[in-house]
């Protein structure tokens, strides 16, 4: 048995099913592709990379007519044969202003419109704002500082190596020079390839925050098609710990009013959050605290007099709330941090220097997000490594999330679809081209507890430990193999160390394969042991039994605690194939 100071942490650790492409009743939701590698970086800094010409693959069809649940973007906000609903504020960045409200209960269902193959969901870039002001009243509102814009090239069809590819597509009512907002995938997209019918003169800008339009001279209906890299970090990369307060840009982060300032030192006061920490330290600090929130109503006896100081210690609020109070504390700090919206979510990016932008999701979507698409659609694998703090009311959304997760179901609603752990027969792999070019064999049922293997044993859920004097103890995984095969071994990289980061030697971990939200009563097999080196990183190959069904599972990592440390466990959980 595990401790019953056992944590259960969801990660979004990915493996790849060998015939590269993963399918519900037909619809494909992630097909992995071969990229070839490409050179330089757009703006000609950064090492050099290998290059060669990237396999063009299919770009989606260029009707006039709208598809099923499309959005047709025009000069006053995009039209759809269904409702669309703007809960974060108003869907065009010149002139949505969100404004910090006390609807702070989540919401039953929200419809988001799928523009991007593999899909992004919840996380297209509808809205970037980079100011927050406070008003005399005051009202917060994140707002665009400026709508001053800059030129964006058409690349070419060459791909870096740390780089994903995407197609947008765009019904678009263009009135001759103006600038339509489009969204986007990353604030450092590169574009590729555009298409258009009818065949038209275009021109891409992008603003001081990153949001992208297009302009013409042609008048009416136009679809304009549009092949996208997105650099890998800005979706999971891992944030550089030894980054110092000076390290970052001067110019990106919008100065705060001496109002906002002061009341948001006053709540990182009772937070214990503050320069003195490093960034890395700091950043960790609020992106647990704001995962931490719950989508509840705010009593009228928890307002205090100012809005967003109530909202951030109180811990009230769903996505909105929660991204923008993030945003305040974070440019107080000196982070450079925006405020990120769709119709359906809200999240934030900040910046990191060394590398650039990075998405953090903090929780708080609609219990349900629709996905409205035009076709099929694959799900992009974003957030496979979300190495991130996790509480306890982020898990339980997480695990709420993956519930929904069903075939026949929309996509899910918290996020990308390839984070999941996936698991082949060994003896699907199919021929090295049918790899290549992400042909999918069938798929197969999920497994039931009836399923697993005689040597089972019981995940406890996490409980209270107030008479527990041994040390907290924090083990993750790291990776896992990107192909996973029944009949064949994965290799599973993990980390365990007390929670002030001093790792522990010489420990055995214990790795496991259960279902899905694995918790009291729910059981897993064992894998087999590894031992922690003297950085506390240890390191296995494990084999997956034959008699393992296809379906869903989470691989799960288990220390079993001492005299003088806590237990502690780790589950990377997904769909298996």
């Amino acid at each position: 048995m595990v401790g019953t100071g056992a944590a259960i942490v969801l990660l979004a650790v990915g493996a790849e099913v060998v015939s590269q492409e993963s399918r519900r009743n037909g619809v494909t939701l992630h097909e992995y592709f071969d990229p070839a590698w490409a050179g330089a970086s757009s703006d000609g800094v950064g090492p050099a990379r290998e290059s060669v010409n990237q396999r063009p693959g299919e770009p989606p069809g260029l009707s006039l007519e709208a598809g099923r649940d499309e959005l047709i973007l025009t000069g006053d906000g995009p039209l759809a044969d269904v409702p669309i609903e703007q809960p974060h504020g108003a869907l065009d960045p010149r002139t949505g202003a969100n404004r910090l409200d006390d609807q702070t209960d989540r919401v039953d269902e929200l419809s988001y419109f799928a523009q991007f193959d593999p899909s992004v969901i919840p996380y297209k870039r509808q809205v970037v704002q980079n100011r927050v002001v406070r008003s005399a009243s005051g009202d917060y509102t994140a707002s665009l500082s400026s709508n001053r814009e800059r030129p964006v090239a058409i690349e070419g069809t060459r791909v870096h190596r740390d780089e994903d590819t995407f197609w947008g597509s765009f019904l678009v009512r263009a009135e001759p020079g103006a600038l339509h907002p489009i969204p986007s995938v990353s604030p450092d997209q590169r574009l590729l390839r555009v298409e258009s019918e009818p065949a038209a003169a275009l021109r891409f800008v992008r603003d001081q925050a990153d949001n992208f339009y297009v302009a013409s001279d042609y008048a009416g209906l136009i679809r304009v098609n549009v092949q996208i890299a997105a650099p890998r970090f800005y979706f999971d990369g891992e944030l550089g710990k030894d980054i110092g307060w000076n390290d970052f840009p001067s110019g990106l982060v919008v100065p705060l009013s001496e109002e906002v300032r002061a009341v948001a030192t006053r709540v990182m006061g009772k937070l214990g959050v503050s320069r003195r920490q490093t960034p890395h330290a700091a950043l960790m600090d609020l992106v647990e605290y704001f995962r931490d929130f719950e989508g509840r109503p705010l009593p009228a006896s928890a307002r205090t007099g100012d809005l967003f100081e109530t909202i951030a210690l109180g811990k009230f609020g769903v996505c909105r709330h929660r991204s923008l109070a993030f945003v305040i504390i974070a440019q107080t700090l000196g982070i450079p941090t925006r405020y990120v919206y769709n119709e359906a979510h809200a999240f934030v990016e900040v910046y990191w220097p060394g590398e650039s932008w990075r998405r953090i999701d903090l929780g708080g979507a609609a219990e349900d997000v629709n996905m409205r698409q035009d076709g099929q659609r694959r799900i992009h694998d974003g957030a496979r490594n979300d190495t991130l703090p996790k509480p306890p009311a982020y898990l339980s959304e997480l695990e709420r999330i993956m519930g929904q997760d069903s075939p026949g179901d929309d996509a899910s609603p918290g996020g990308d679809q390839a984070g999941d752990q996936q698991i082949a027969d060994g003896d699907r792999q199919g021929t090295a081209g049918e790899q290549a070019h992400g042909q999918a064999g069938e798929t197969q049922a999920l497994p039931s507890e009836h399923d697993l293997a005689p040597e089972a044993i019981e995940i406890t859920a996490p409980v209270a430990e107030i008479d527990d004097a041994r040390r907290p103890i924090t083990i993750r995984i790291i990776s896992a193999d990107q192909q996973v095969l029944r009949g064949r071994a994965i290799e599973v990289r993990g980390e365990l160390a007390a929670n002030d980061g001093t790792p522990l030697a010489n420990r055995s971990v214990r790795v496991l394969l259960g279902p899905v939200g694995a918790s009291s009563g729910a059981a897993a097999m064992v894998l087999g042991t590894a031992t922690t080196g003297q950085d506390g990183h240890f390191l296995g190959q494990f084999d997956i039994a034959r008699t393992v069904s296809i379906g869903r599972w989470a691989l799960i990592a288990v220390f079993d605690g001492d005299e003088n440390d806590r237990p502690a466990a780790t589950a990377a959980s997904g769909i298996a194939r």
